[in-house]
């Protein structure tokens, strides 16, 4: 097998041994590796050697937290792939897991002078392969970007504000037959009262978006809300998953699957206690794949529920997995006011981490232990979108972006930059 360089010590790896150190470096690392010589520039741009690196990125979650009413947002990764280790001093719910903090991805809501927010603020609406997808918040509905925060790059997607008055991200997926990334959006047409209902394809370098089929209007609501609402999709086996929040929701008491192959809908069955019409305001789930099985977690009270789906593509019956009973927590900081569970996601190889909109930090559990792992602290209000890091080039970031958009603010505070174009 040939060298990569002539000389002695590291240079004279062949190609492979070389490409098994660097795919372990840090995402920052690698950039730097490119300036090393002719050989390292070429192995370190190569696009399998990229998504080999992006494969072993751990997975984070993006901790969204908001301060002054709204005002400003920040965003903070913590690690779900290590084990959490238990607290000294044995099950305490109100003792920190040693999880690692990671510096902020994006400035997701800037502010103007007078603390007021300006046109160019995002939210961020989905996360998969290392891109995130905003909503620009003050230009109204339907406009959306894509982007990636290590790299720094962006651009923006079919705007759907000429089309419709409303527009609702509903799920991010890669489109394998095309090789396209694409968002699937719930677009209102018209006024109320006379307003049609349709799904839309935003395709990450298109120029337009395309309409796809027509989408259930909105279902009434114990709030009497108009507002469409779409669950964080889970994806499992090529499809996205919405729980109980979509708009067949309430009257059908199943969830509501999308193929990313077929871009073709169905509804699937959920477990029989939890089928009602309306969802009991005490009793909080969330779906999540846990050991390779698209699961539910419900919580009441302290009483975790885990429900697993078995037979996935006969549409089977679920089958309930776990029943524990969750250490009291010391700290309404843990449980939020009301007590209630917003996101349940798997944590290493048993645990599950649980956490509320309400409370600012969230419960580590280990469900083969049946042992309370600590607590994490999210530093603020939550919602949760998992996020991996990856230097994979996409040919849609060569694209001009809408000059109508202001472009978003990324920054880190080592104020390193790198590109995957370097």
């Amino acid at each position: 097998m040939a060298t990569v360089s002539g000389g002695g010590g590291i240079h004279a790896l062949c190609e492979d041994a070389l490409a098994e150190i660097l795919v372990r470096l840090p995402s920052l690392s690698v950039p730097r590796c490119r300036a090393v010589c002719k050989a390292w520039r070429r192995l370190a741009t190569d696009r399998s050697f990229l998504v080999a690196h992006a494969a072993r990125r751990p997975r984070e979650v993006i901790v969204l937290t908001e301060h002054c009413l709204k005002i400003s947002r920040g965003t903070t990764p913590l690690s779900l792939d290590l084990e959490p280790a238990a607290p000294e001093g044995g099950d305490d719910g109100g003792r920190r897991c040693s999880w690692r903090r990671l510096p902020y991805l994006y400035d997701p809501c800037p502010r103007a002078e007078d603390g007021t927010t300006r046109t160019g603020a995002f939210d961020l609406r989905a996360s998969l392969d290392g891109l995130l997808v905003l909503e620009e918040l003050l230009r109204g509905r339907g406009t959306f970007i894509v982007c990636n925060p290590i790299t720094r790059q962006w651009t923006n997607l079919p705007a759907l504000a000429h089309q419709c008055s409303a527009a609702y991200a509903c799920g991010f997926y890669f489109h394998a037959s095309s090789g396209e990334y694409r968002l699937l959006c719930h677009g209102v047409e018209g006024a109320d009262g006379n307003s049609s209902h349709y799904y839309y394809i935003l395709s990450a370098g298109s120029a337009r978006p395309r309409r796809l089929a027509c989408a259930p209007s909105c279902q009434p609501k114990p709030s009497n809300s108009n507002e469409v609402l779409y669950d964080i999709p889970v994806s499992y086996r090529g499809n996205l998953h919405w729980f109980s929040e979509h708009p067949l929701g309430g009257q059908t008491g199943k969830m509501l699957a999308f193929d990313t192959a077929s871009e073709a809908f169905r509804l699937m069955p959920r477990p029989p206690e939890l089928a009602a019409e309306w969802p009991d305001r005490e009793r909080m789930r969330d779906l999540l794949v846990l050991d390779g099985e698209l699961s539910v977690a419900t919580l009441k009270l302290l009483e975790l529920d885990i429900w697993v789906l078995q037979e996935y593509e006969a549409a089977g019956r679920w089958a309930l997995r776990h029943r524990v009973t969750l250490p009291r927590p010391r700290d309404v900081r843990v449980v939020g006011v009301p007590p209630a569970m917003c996101r349940a996601l798997p944590v290493g190889r048993s645990g599950i981490l649980i956490a509320c909109p309400t409370a600012t930090m969230g419960t580590v559990y280990d469900l083969k232990g049946k042992k309370g792992r600590g607590v994490v602290d999210l530093g603020g209000f939550p919602r949760f979108a998992v996020f991996s890091e990856s230097l994979v080039p996409h040919a849609f970031f060569d694209l001009p972006p809408s000059p109508d958009i202001v472009p978003p603010k990324f920054f880190d505070p080592s104020d390193e930059r790198i590109s995957a174009r370097n």
